[in-house]
């Protein structure tokens, strides 16, 4: 499954549950408060990002260690989803071949990611092709 960075993680941490200010994190890391910042927010949106894909499309994770697509890739594919508005809820299932290479972005890897876990789903579903 895919999972937030070390440093990620260590700045949720820092900034949640030791309950440490932006600066003093930045002290910490050795790094600016806005690098912080950008960090804590980044990690915040993987998180519910990796939430939504977990209860609505756990294909998802399947094939990503089944291709071998790395964190950087898995996130970017997960977040033209979402800016499409066809992440939540499963919707990325309805469209067809057609539709995904009208996106913006989604290219070949992308698009037979895609086609792989529609088709997982069938399989568990019971659903012929």
């Amino acid at each position: 499954m895919k999972h937030l960075s070390g440093r990620e993680l260590g700045v949720i941490s820092l900034r949640n549950i030791s309950g440490l200010k932006f600066r003093e994190i930045a002290e910490k890391l050795g790094i600016t408060t806005e690098r912080v910042r950008q960090i804590y927010i980044r990690a915040l949106k993987r998180q519910k990002m990796l939430k939504d894909i977990s209860k609505h499309s756990p294909e998802f994770f399947a094939v990503s260690e089944e291709i071998g697509l790395d964190d950087q890739h898995f996130y970017q594919l997960c977040s033209l989803l979402d800016k499409n508005h066809i992440l939540k809820n499963g919707a990325w299932r309805q469209l067809s071949e057609e539709d995904y290479r009208n996106i913006f972005g989604l290219g070949t890897k992308y698009i037979d990611f895609l086609q792989r876990a529609k088709t997982l789903k069938r399989r568990k579903s019971g659903i012929a092709k």
